[in-house]
């Protein structure tokens, strides 16, 4: 659903109700004319005009994804046959990370203790409603005679299914940025290239890069015991 906004196109990504459960001081409301689109930013509470919806835009301190995740990931579509000699997919990986309410998130998986260790992911999470999340996170990676390769970029998106279960793919990247010594080939300002910062758009034209397929994965909520 586009809105018009000053002529600016607006992507509405949550709807929810007049007055929602929790709100953070970096959610956005707004009130919406549903005859010419006008878009008013209004404060939490506000009740909009008969004519008028509201629309919430979360920010991630109060994000139902909020907290630690555990679960499992399947290859699903890959550049080689997962598990097999000379293919770098594994055939699963067993996934934990989490969430934070300022928008950080942490990983790791399974493949640390085999196929060369790498270390924990890094990255940041946001909100896509209420119930969905999308990420990226970066970690370092060594080959299995334990030389410094460069990194992986694993971007995420997922649903939550109920409070404590979480249903997504994962799309990975593997960015080469090192010699056969394990030194960092770096660009005209020292920074490590191919950089695992760079847009996942651009792996396919960005020697180094290697987008290594789409796991899809099911993980439950780490809860206090």
């Amino acid at each position: 659903m586009l809105l018009r906004v000053v002529g600016i196109a607006v992507l509405v990504i949550a709807l929810v109700p007049a007055v929602p459960g929790r709100v953070a001081a970096a959610d956005i409301f707004a009130c919406v004319n549903n005859s010419s689109g006008q878009v008013n930013i209004v404060p939490p509470g506000t009740q909009c005009k008969k004519n008028e919806g509201l629309i919430h835009w979360p920010s991630s301190d109060t994000h139902d994804a909020i907290g630690s995740w555990f679960g499992r990931a399947v290859p699903s579509n890959t550049i080689c046959s997962p598990g097999a000699p000379g293919c770098p997919v594994p055939p699963e990986m067993v996934i934990v990370f989490t969430l934070s309410a300022g928008g950080t998130l942490i990983g790791n998986d399974s493949t640390i203790f085999s196929g060369g260790a790498h270390s924990t992911a890094h990255g940041e999470w946001t909100a896509n409603g209420q119930q969905g999340i999308q990420g990226a996170a970066t970690f370092l990676q060594a080959s299995p005679a334990g030389i410094f390769i460069g990194g992986f970029k694993n971007v995420i998106i997922a649903t939550l299914v109920d409070r404590d279960r979480m249903q997504g793919t994962m799309d990975l990247y593997l960015y080469n940025y090192t010699d056969a010594a394990g030194h960092a080939i770096v660009d005209a300002d020292g920074f490590p290239t191919p950089s695992p910062l760079a847009p996942p758009a651009d792996c396919a034209s960005t020697p180094g890069c290697t987008h290594l397929g789409v796991f899809t994965f099911e993980v439950r909520r780490i809860g206090a015991l």
